[in-house]
């Protein structure tokens, strides 16, 4: 189970993302089933090239240390995924992957249009993760691509690009029931304007383990679903909490500043005090425990792919 960023399935990805407007959950779903798509992948070169998976888009090297994917998410639709470290920045727009050709104009975020050259099918191993082992058309996009993320954090420029498989790999942290800790989650709705929303998030796993901290902003702005999202981790004092869960203290590292207070009533009723903000990457700086709060406590496991 993944908890914010785009692209895992299921109970938890609805709550990384539940933010009660119409960005929607990432869902991985090549447009294979559209004609131009399924025959390009049949011509494709090598054996049983039908039965092997084409990519899901393209990966290339940004400034400033960062990998830009961009990646077809559902039919008419494709995203900018731009990560470094522990940021992560999202631009979903209409576009079009089709199997052979990508092309989307973002507008002054960029535009792409290349083509898929298959060269072959090869056996890609899983990651231990997310992804698995299978088998893929292998190739190389050529045409051009041009990216600019409009909080200035990184750009992209390149006529050559390697394929993808599956979702693009995140800094973002996810759990199974393997290792039983407390979740922390707080979406905040209606921000700065209708089209805006928040989320946050503290876990903490194992006695004396590291703490997880996250937040993400949502926003469309120019026709384009914007997510930009921070993920950093503490030490065991950064987040302490009672055993029923009903009580917790939160203070994470930088690039967040405060505390926060969590706690639940007998009667159930939540409450947070205390005054916490985050600065995003390439965006604002914004307070995480204003406005309409809908808050969780639950126990979830952990396990953490990078």
């Amino acid at each position: 189970m993944n908890l914010l960023g785009s692209r895992a399935f299921g109970n938890a990805q609805r709550r990384r993302w539940s933010f009660g407007i119409a960005f929607g959950v990432l869902l991985l779903a090549l447009a294979i089933g559209q004609a131009r798509g399924a025959d390009y992948l049949a011509s494709a070169p090598g054996s049983d090239a039908s039965e092997a998976q084409l990519p899901s888009g393209l990966r290339v090297a940004a400034s400033n240390g960062y990998v830009l994917y961009v990646w077809s998410q559902a039919p008419g639709e494709v995203v900018f995924t731009t990560s470094h470290g522990s940021t992560e920045v999202t631009y979903a727009v209409h576009g079009l992957w089709d199997g052979h050709r990508l092309k989307v104009n973002a507008g002054s975020v960029g535009r792409v249009d290349m083509t898929f050259l298959p060269a072959g099918v090869e056996n890609l191993s899983g990651d231990g993760c997310r992804n698995v082992a299978k088998r893929v058309v292998g190739g190389e996009f050529n045409g051009l691509l041009e990216f600019h993320d409009e909080g200035g954090l990184t750009s992209a420029q390149v006529r050559h690009a390697e394929p993808i498989y599956g979702e693009p790999p995140t800094p973002l942290v996810t759990w199974s029931k393997s290792q039983p800790g407390a979740l922390f989650h707080v979406n905040q709705m209606a921000l700065h304007g209708k089209d805006s929303a928040l989320s946050f998030w503290a876990f903490g796993g194992r006695p004396g383990a590291r703490k997880g901290f996250g937040a993400a902003i949502a926003y469309r702005r120019d026709g384009r679903d914007v997510r930009r999202s921070i993920v950093v981790y503490g030490g065991p004092r950064t987040l302490s909490y009672s055993g029923s869960l009903d009580e917790a203290v939160l203070r994470p590292p930088s690039p967040f500043q405060g505390e926060a207070r969590y706690r639940r009533s007998s009667s159930r009723r939540e409450s947070w005090t205390g005054a916490l903000r985050v600065k995003f990457p390439g965006g604002p700086t914004r307070s995480l425990l204003g406005g309409n709060l809908f808050t969780s406590a639950s126990r979830e496991g952990e396990r953490i792919c990078r």
